[in-house]
């Protein structure tokens, strides 16, 4: 059976920005104007080749969450944003996992063209560093610097630039599971569940969140699971984790459901009193 089929009746899936109502109007007008106040064109006035001219190109926005991110993605005219892509954060090293999710989803380098057909190009990064470099290794040069290696770290220094991102994204891929494709479906569905399981916690409840903590340790495996090219060769083990998930987020919310119904009968006789 496909991975496409695992469930046959809807399930929840997740909503962007879900905990804070407005917040995607005010992430797709902020990068509009972003793009309107810093776009890149060739030299001249020639706009950049990937841009659309009838304006159809899709809006990407990346949802930082507690576990990881959504990668959404929206097209003119589309009512509801749909995810492209799920990471999950690796649980064990918090702080490294949290500066590979930033790092992976960064907005990617802007290009600098020098023909108005668009054919010799470099990234703003290398750009940046050639300057740099240049006035860095001739001071250092103008200081004792032996010529023999300030002129090729005058060199290296950009080709370091241009290349350096690919390494570091490769590193940044151990503390992180990216899900798309074939799995992203079902993973969609537990992403959906975490919400839910968050949105019971009210960092007051151990329970709930002990809940949270699982549910990312849950999730994390199921990342990995979907992660691999034979995703239906794991696909029991995928739904088992699942069912543990949905059990994890229906427990959760009763019992934020018997702690507010506590709450709630406590206050009752204390307004008795002032009465």
């Amino acid at each position: 059976m496909a991975i496409a089929h695992y469930h046959t009746t809807p399930g929840p899936t997740p909503r962007p920005f879900a905990s804070q109502a407005g917040r995607w109007q005010q992430e797709v007008h902020r990068l509009h104007a972003r793009a309107r106040t810093a776009e890149i064109h060739c030299w001249g006035t020639v706009p950049r080749p990937t841009a659309d001219p009838e304006g159809n190109d899709p809006t990407h926005i990346h949802e930082h969450t507690s576990w990881g991110w959504l990668s959404w993605q929206q097209f003119p005219g589309q009512h509801e944003p749909a995810v492209t892509q799920i990471g999950v954060r690796s649980p064990n090293a918090p702080r490294t996992a949290r500066l590979a999710s930033r790092w992976l989803t960064r907005r990617p380098a802007r290009r600098i063209y020098f023909d108005r057909r668009c054919r010799f190009w470099v990234t703003s990064a290398t750009a940046l560093a050639a300057p740099v470099s240049l006035i860095g290794v001739w001071t250092a040069m103008l200081n004792g610097l032996p010529t023999s290696i300030g002129l090729p770290l005058m060199l290296l220094i950009p080709a370091l630039a241009e290349h350096l991102p690919g390494r570091l994204d490769a590193r940044a891929r151990r503390w992180v599971r990216t899900v798309q494709g074939v799995g992203l479906r079902p993973m969609q569905f537990c992403a959906a569940l975490q919400q839910r399981i968050q949105e019971s916690d009210d960092q007051e409840t151990p329970e709930l969140g002990q809940a949270v903590r699982v549910g990312r340790l849950l999730l994390w495996d199921i990342a990995g699971l979907l992660a691999q090219r034979d995703v239906d060769v794991a696909r029991e083990r995928v739904l088992t984790s699942e069912r543990l998930l949905i059990a994890l987020a229906r427990q959760a919310a009763q019992t934020r459901a018997a702690k507010d119904e506590r709450d709630a009968g406590s206050s009752r006789p204390a307004k008795a009193s002032a009465r």
